[in-house]
């Protein structure tokens, strides 16, 4: 049915339309049948411990894969846990190219004295299916209690350093990545890790994009410093330890006695006494464990007549031009090694094309592909120059290097190239005698005078100096003006380098305004989802900066923490806590959610406006 100008009409549907209509139904129905079958729904109930003394936690998370869960499961009450909701997480796997989309939520479990507890099999319906989990045990032992065999402790450290390598065992002069993973809690100002090496050279730092992970019943934040390292000795070596500087963030009081400092080096502390109190900022060293590298020497056998000491993995791509010649002509080489290795220290082999070339020195040019610089190409430069006649090619190019992956050294050759050279042909200039014989003009008389001239020419006034005049002097004046400028631009930068507040409150600026853009054409397009997780990362994003924390660390519970004790939105503190509530709907349920999203705008608008501005009093004791 079609609509035209008078209203609708029908229109036949012809028999090649009906069987294309009929081929995607078909196709789409066989994909739902396909995915149905290979992602079957699952829950699951686990306890990152088995084993826990009385006074500690354990997590218990439930994990339901390809079932979305609105809201949070209600669990059964069991005597002697206190089980209390910490966060839902999610997860998408892409294996064989198929989506695996997982929810996790997780319950912080509180035991109140010691024995033997089952938390009962959980069963879940989904209308048409029931899921079941299978029941769970977990053991809880008074202090001074032999704990079961393979009980791991919980790692409450505020932050520290791992050091990763992919495999243990190098050749000299074999170039490998190393990871440096810096995990953290709460911390300020952490400076670029330092690698102590003794027999590897260090090559370039990249720090990769910030994640979490969970271990035991903490949330870690990860940075990840990334380094190329090259062996440059033989022997069994150990690669770091790996150090760092940075700030953390101790409670000054807790629940726990003693120093709270301790936390960093006692592995059984309470890591959530520093979320619970005032915190104070303590310079810390941390330093991971050294990795013992077996750093293995080249083989002294079958070592080709060319090597100049390459290691990696390479192919080789030669060009030659032109390849037809005057003698004393330029024929330009050009040599492209491509591969992974150290291309920085690769060279080319002494080339020697022997009496009849004269070979001028190479340029090189590298060109990474990887942020490290192991893999990507250089490219070599020079030019050759025939010295006589009737040479008919250019002689073969061996490149060699040693390949840790083979074990062997290889050789790259570009086999020769045929050219032609002709003999040189120069201009010969008659003498100077010679040239002046018939010319019709040898006997006449020069002139060496010439007419005085009978008009002026054109006249005109005399200028003053350029020191008189004002246009020189504007223009004298344009370099000191650009100087004075730049002076003045550096002074700001150098401003902004030394106060880092002022420089994320700029950024956060603009962050917020970008924000507000994204809110107005969500709130048209009637986007809840959407609208409300840019509503969250917007909350983080202005909180972190008024209160000093990490972004990415802001929940609802700033509000108890640090807002109410400090008194710093007043009456807007109410429409903050409902906007977060909202937020946390919208993640959840986002299909329950309802209502004109541009007069939430209005409030979100208001909202931003009082955390920008709030003042904070002294805090409560």
């Amino acid at each position: 049915m079609r609509k035209g100008f008078h209203g609708y009409r029908w229109t036949p549907i012809t028999g090649a339309q009906l069987i294309g209509r009929s081929w995607f139904w078909a196709v789409i129905w066989f994909g739902w049948l396909a995915s149905s079958a290979m992602a079957a729904p699952s829950f699951t109930a686990t306890l990152d411990q088995d084993t826990v003394t009385l006074g500690e936690t354990v997590n218990l998370s439930l994990t339901f894969n390809e079932v979305k869960v609105n809201g949070v499961p209600n669990l059964p009450p069991v005597d002697g846990l206190n089980i209390n909701y910490l966060s839902q997480s999610s997860e998408v796997k892409v294996i064989n190219g198929q989506f695996n989309q997982s929810f996790t939520f997780s319950y912080l479990v509180t035991p109140t004295r010691a024995g033997d507890f089952t938390i009962p099999a959980l069963q879940f319906n989904l209308g048409r299916q029931i899921l079941s989990s299978q029941p769970v045990k977990l053991k809880v032992v008074k202090n001074g209690s032999p704990a079961a065999p393979g009980a791991a402790p919980q790692p409450p450290k505020v932050a520290f350093l791992k050091l990763a390598v992919p495999k243990k065992e190098v050749y000299v002069g074999e170039v490998m990545p190393v990871d440096i993973q810096l995990y953290f809690q709460n911390i300020r100002d952490p400076q670029m890790p330092q690698l102590v090496t003794e027999g590897f050279l260090v090559g370039t730092n990249v720090v990769q994009a910030q994640s979490q992970t969970r271990q035991g019943n903490l949330v870690y934040n990860i940075l990840n410093f990334k380094r190329s390292v090259m062996a440059v000795k033989a022997g069994e070596l150990n690669l770091g330890p790996a150090e760092c500087n940075l700030t953390v963030i101790v409670p000054l009081q807790g629940r726990r006695r003693g120093d709270p400092f301790d936390m960093l080096g006692d592995p059984f502390s309470d890591p959530f006494d520093m979320f619970r109190s005032r915190g104070e900022a303590r310079p810390v060293k941390l330093a991971s464990d050294p990795v013992a590298i077996k750093v293995l020497p080249l083989p002294t056998e079958n070592v080709p007549a060319g090597f100049s000491g390459a290691v990696g993995s390479y192919t080789m791509q030669a060009t030659m031009s032109p390849t037809n010649v005057a003698v004393g002509d330029p024929i330009t080489i050009k040599v492209q090694i491509t591969g992974q290795g150290a291309l920085d220290t690769l060279s080319l082999p002494p080339i020697n094309f022997g009496p009849d070339f004269k070979i001028y020195p190479a340029t090189s040019k590298t060109q990474p592909t990887d942020q490290l610089g192991i893999e990507g190409s250089k490219n070599f430069e020079f030019v050759v120059i025939p010295q006589k006649a009737d040479l008919t090619n250019l002689p073969a190019i061996q490149i060699s290097y040693f390949d840790p992956a083979k074990k062997s050294y290889q050789t790259l050759v570009k086999e020769p190239v045929a050219i032609t050279v002709r003999p040189s042909q120069a201009v010969v200039l008659p003498p100077a005698s010679q040239a002046s014989d018939g010319d019709p003009n040898k006997n006449q008389p020069q002139v060496d005078l010439v007419n005085i001239k009978s008009h002026p020419g054109r006249l005109g006034l005399i200028q003053p100096p350029l020191i008189l005049q004002p246009r020189f002097l504007v223009i004298q004046g344009v370099p000191l003006v650009l100087w004075l400028l730049v002076y003045l631009r550096f002074k700001k930068l150098e401003l902004w380098s030394r106060n880092p507040r002022l420089r994320r409150q700029r950024q956060t600026e603009k962050i917020v305004q970008a924000g507000r853009r994204d809110l107005r054409s969500q709130a048209q397009a009637n986007d809840a989802e959407a609208f409300y997780a840019t509503v969250f990362r917007l909350l983080q994003e202005q909180l972190g900066e008024r209160l000093d924390l990490p972004a990415s660390g802001i929940t609802e519970s700033v509000i108890q923490e640090h807002l109410i004790p400090r008194g710093g939105m007043g009456e807007a503190i109410g429409q903050l806590e409902e906007l977060f509530q909202r937020c946390n709907q919208a993640r959840y349920a986002a299909s329950q959610m309802g209502g004109d999203l541009q007069a939430e705008l209005a409030r979100v608008d208001a909202v931003l406006r009082a955390v920008k501005n709030m003042t904070f009093s002294a805090p409560k004791k």
